[in-house]
């Protein structure tokens, strides 16, 4: 033992000094880490050497640390997170007692459970809801355990919890047919990673359960050695209700808060929860101090506990929460979800962090240099190492990454995971490339840069996209119409505009295309912009998602309900799909078809006995049948072809999946198809295997009453899952909204089942909202257009209606000057300088006011006239 010890010893020496040249203790010169008691350095890192010579060893402090004491008989948390509390000390209780361990018996205090019911339950004490959970592990983590299940299982065993944190969710110990198993549940499933063989049922064994992010994988490790890994790829679950604060020692918990899956011979002499995923060198270090605190076997060295929860002094961030932006500065302005501000950083970049206005996000060139990330001007001026130029942002604005090739792009990955930085951007305009590079991140957001193209096909652009896992763009702002743009958020493809000049008019231009984002190098001039508007402006006119298609009007899910939809304003129609009994797809609500003649279970069914149903709910009229995929299909692939189909998967089986884009591909519609789920296997799985867009309408992290972790978790969880983020109407939130806006993911709440509701989401500022009312905006004015003619000054404004209808409003309009001066009468522009025109709109939200409405006014813009 004290040979192996003193090998890992000089190794990690060795490792630690080699990395970046300096050993990653030192801290003399450094103001920030030194920190010197009696001639020892502490908490630099995993090692430090003491004026003694001795070399000590830190591993991170826990953030759980379980205490049995026979003696006094009680369990307790030396940290103080969590409280204890056995379920029944008759059957389970804290003890002193003989162990065996390494062929030897040692008398030791433990938790001793003698029959099922004897748990430990352990309950977080200073998290008031999931979001403080999540922050204490979305970094990730390490369960210790110093245990020995003595009941005997074999592979035709069922599950069973050893230490758990609650069914359909958290992370767990369990055996598994006969083997100690290490889990975590991400992405709707649990992950394990499994012990080779059986495991010791009479000797004690010392285990980690290690949840990396960032590599995506839980790893277990077996008396100080990995045995065992699996990819955990996504977003970690927590269970629902209130048994997330609830870690079970001895068995599990259900959402119903009782006890289940009880041990009934088990022994734990240790537990301990990091918050920080341990390294191959900690995890040994780990055990050999477990086993010498058992053994009282001296080590040569010493192994200390550190002062901090995290080690690594250079990191940027110590967890992922850590690393947003939530300074972010909100431009002064009336309009409505102004885009955000990208600006490609100057080598004065340090200053923005101290200016009242600044950019959302700056934009850094990533170049290596003698093995050194580099972070350089557009025009390739250095500014520093990349580590200095996003700590000097001070979490002010959000840094994006610009990278051309693989050997820079492997490096941001490593800088990216190595310093847990989540509210990032990836910029390359290499699909591929970008691709391999973002998901190899926890949750860095990808950025397409297409500025190469001269024109917008919406379809084909959905379709690259797609399979890259990309929901933003950048285009140059001479191409953008309101069409293109309209047509790419419909598919959940949020345009960044790339400005080419400074100039008001194309600010102006491509602010009213109703883009997300502008990259400027002047940001100045676009602030001056927002400023100068006067009166408040939706700048993006809202998507409509027609709920069932149009249920207040036709039987939701029937045919003919999405074909009324179709001829709405609504831009998207969405309806619930099942896979029948003899593989066709069917369209229906719940499981049941509860507003027929006759009750089925879809799955159970096949098509001849759904067909045979008549529709008897409201609306109802002679002749209404169930709907099919490919019926739908067979409409929406030769009529409405700009209409995007928003498919729900309510049977949640790839099987269903395949068959949908088997059934797009026969009718040629998988460029006008969006899945949406529950679930976040549907995502992933049409993300992996087809490369195709899929949304989650449920983002269950979102809650109004904490907006900023909102963000956090929702910006994580949309970007993980390659998806726009949605939440329920009841959840809407404008400080979440503001805040979100600039992490360029698109935000879409549902369902607006009233027409009210319908009316406050078409005004509050969501850019896309579901509602059963998709005719309500018919008449509303999508977007602005003008026909100038210079040789005459006569000008002619457009309004294109949400319908599709062309509506002359030039009588109607009123000039405002961007810059110059001028008039407009009679429909002739005169005077010079660039020229926007502007109408008034009233909206009736029905419910107050004595007259029972009350009047919104807002305004659209129409492109600029310049003369």
């Amino acid at each position: 033992m004290k040979f192996r010890l003193l090998c890992i010893m000089l190794v990690l020496l060795m490792l630690l000094t080699a990395c970046n040249g300096n050993p990653v203790a030192e801290t003399t010169g450094n103001d920030e880490t030194e920190n010197t008691t009696d001639g020892i350095t502490s908490e630099g890192g995993d090692e430090t050497t003491a004026d003694d010579g001795i070399v000590r060893l830190y591993l991170p402090r826990p953030y759980i640390d379980i205490e049995f004491n026979s003696e006094r008989g009680f369990v307790k948390d030396r940290m103080n997170n969590v409280s204890c509390m056995l379920a029944d000390t008759s059957r389970g209780n804290v003890v002193k007692g003989d162990v065996s361990f390494g062929g030897k018996t040692y008398e030791t205090d433990m938790l001793r459970i003698t029959s099922a019911g004897g748990a430990l339950r352990l309950t977080y004490k200073n998290i008031s809801d999931m979001y403080d959970l999540y922050e204490i592990l979305m970094g990730g983590f390490t369960l210790e355990a110093f245990l020995v299940n003595h009941t005997v299982t074999n592979a035709d065993s069922k599950e069973q919890c050893m230490i758990a944190s609650t069914q359909s969710g958290g992370y767990n110990f369990t055996t598994i047919q006969g083997q100690y198993a290490a889990s975590v549940h991400t992405d709707g499933a649990y992950h394990a990673a499994k012990l080779p063989g059986a495991y010791d049922t009479e000797n004690l064994t010392h285990l980690l359960n290690v949840y990396d992010p960032s590599a995506g994988t839980v790893s277990l490790y077996v008396n100080g050695e990995l045995v065992a890994s699996s990819p955990a790829p996504g977003l970690l679950g927590l269970a629902t209700g209130d048994c997330y604060k609830t870690i079970v020692i001895g068995g599990d918990i259900g959402n119903n808060d009782a006890l289940q899956f009880l041990c009934s011979d088990f022994t734990l002499t240790d537990f301990k929860l990091y918050r920080t995923p341990l390294s191959e060198s900690q995890a040994e270090l780990a055990f050999l101090r477990a086993s010498s605190e058992l053994t009282g076997e001296p080590l040569e060295g010493e192994i200390l506990e550190s002062n901090s929860e995290f080690l690594a002094e250079e990191v940027l961030f110590q967890s992922y929460f850590d690393s947003f932006a939530m300074n972010v500065y909100q431009p002064r302005t009336p309009l409505v979800n102004p885009p955000t501000v990208l600006y490609p950083a100057s080598a004065d970049v340090a200053g923005l962090k101290d200016a009242q206005r600044r950019p959302a996000t700056v934009i850094f060139d990533a170049a290596l240099e003698n093995g050194v990330l580099i972070a350089k001007t557009a025009k390739g001026e250095t500014i520093g190492t990349m580590h200095d130029a996003v700590k000097s942002l001070s979490k002010r604005a959000i840094p994006a990454f610009r990278f051309s090739n693989k050997t820079v792009g492997d490096a941001l990955v490593a800088f990216i995971n190595g310093n847990n930085i989540a509210d990032c951007f990836l910029i390359s305009a290499d699909g591929a490339l970008l691709q391999s590079c973002a998901d190899a991140t926890f949750s860095a957001r990808p950025l397409l840069d297409c500025t190469a193209l001269t024109e917008i096909d919406a379809e084909q652009i959905f379709l690259d996209t797609a399979k890259r896992g990309v929901k933003t763009i950048l285009l140059p702002a001479s191409i953008l119409t309101p069409e293109g743009v309209t047509a790419l958020r419909a598919h959940s493809v949020n345009v960044v505009a790339v400005l080419k000049g400074t100039g008001v008019g194309e600010i102006h231009n491509a602010v009213h295309t109703a883009v997300s984002g502008l990259v400027t190098e002047d940001y100045e001039a676009v602030f001056d912009y927002y400023e100068s508007l006067d009166k408040r402006t939706l700048g993006i006119t809202p998507l409509v998602v027609a709920h069932r298609g149009d249920p207040e009007s036709h039987p939701d899910n029937l045919l003919r309900s999405l074909i009324s939809a179709a001829q709405s304003g609504a831009i998207s129609i969405e309806f619930d799909v099942w896979l029948t009994k003899d593989n066709h797809l069917v369209l229906n609500h719940d499981s049941k078809t509860t507003s027929y003649n006759e009750s089925l279970t879809c799955t159970e069914s096949t098509r001849a006995e759904l067909e045979a149903l008549t529709y008897t709910g409201k609306h109802a009229q002679a002749g209404d049948k169930i709907a099919f995929l490919d019926e739908v299909f067979a409409v929406f692939s030769k009529q409405y072809t700009d209409k995007v189909l928003t498919i729900e998967v309510k049977d949640a089986r790839q099987v269903t999946i395949d068959r949908i884009i088997a059934l797009a591909k026969e009718y040629g519609v998988t460029d006008q198809i969006v899945l949406i789920g529950m679930n976040h296997l549907i995502s992933n799985y049409t993300y992996s295997k087809y490369g195709l867009g899929c949304n989650m309408n449920q983002s269950y992290l979102v809650k109004p009453d904490n907006p900023e972790r909102s963000v956090m978790l929702g910006a994580m969880e949309s970007t993980i899952l390659h998806s726009a983020c949605f939440t329920t109407h009841a959840n809407e939130d404008a400080t979440f909204m503001k805040l979100f806006y600039h992490r360029l993911i698109k935000y879409s709440t549902w369902t607006s089942t009233t027409y009210a509701a319908t009316m406050q989401n078409y005004l509050c500022g969501a850019v896309e909202y579901t509602s059963n009312y998709p005719h309500a905006v018919d008449d509303f004015y999508r977007y602005l257009k003008t026909e100038y003619d210079a040789s005459t000054g006569k000008v002619t404004v457009l309004a294109v209606t949400y319908a599709g209808k062309t509506v002359d409003i030039t009588s109607k309009v009123s000039l405002v000057v961007l810059d110059g001066a001028g008039e407009f009468a009679n429909g002739v522009l005169t005077g010079s300088g660039t020229f926007a025109f502007r109408v008034k709109c009233t909206v009736e939200i029905p419910g107050s006011g004595e007259s029972g409405a009350t009047n919104e006014i807002y305004y659209l813009y129409a492109p600029c006239v310049t003369r």
